[in-house]
């Protein structure tokens, strides 16, 4: 079984809201790495606002919309092998083997989205690498 799909989309965010966006900021000037995802630089926190009301400041929301970034993708392939042994007329032994993410292509998840973060543009998780499992089975 395979999966194929472009990255998920995601939100960058910055304090108690949404940050302005200045530029496109999808593709750093390096092109993407793990290191730096996206071009934090093209996201600013609004500037803060008095509050004539309650008092004190509060940051508005900014101008960039949800999901406005896209992940890495997803490249993942599943195999499994099966093979039957007859020991008898009625008996069987069965090998199987199951081979999860076969490539061993990293499946990075998306990165830190919050700005003005030491991880900003960073992506810090992934799933685990090819796993493989076998197992004997009896039949009889």
């Amino acid at each position: 079984m395979g999966t194929i799909q472009s990255g998920l989309a995601f939100t960058v965010s910055g304090g108690a809201g949404r940050p302005n966006r200045i530029r496109n900021g999808q593709t750093p000037p390096g092109g993407h790495s793990v290191a730096e995802w996206f071009d934090s630089s093209c996201f600013v926190l609004p500037a803060t606002v008095a509050d004539p009301v309650h008092g004190g400041v509060y940051i508005p929301f900014g101008n960039s919309g949800a999901n406005v970034l896209t992940g890495p993708e997803i490249v993942n392939f599943d195999l499994s092998a099966f093979k039957t042994f007859a020991v008898t007329e009625s008996k069987r032994v069965e090998f199987r083997s199951e081979w999860f993410n076969a490539a061993n292509h990293p499946q990075f998840q998306n990165p830190s989205s919050a700005i003005n973060t030491g991880t900003t543009g960073r992506i810090l998780n992934a799933p685990p690498s090819r796993q493989i499992q076998m197992a004997l089975k009896f039949i009889f």
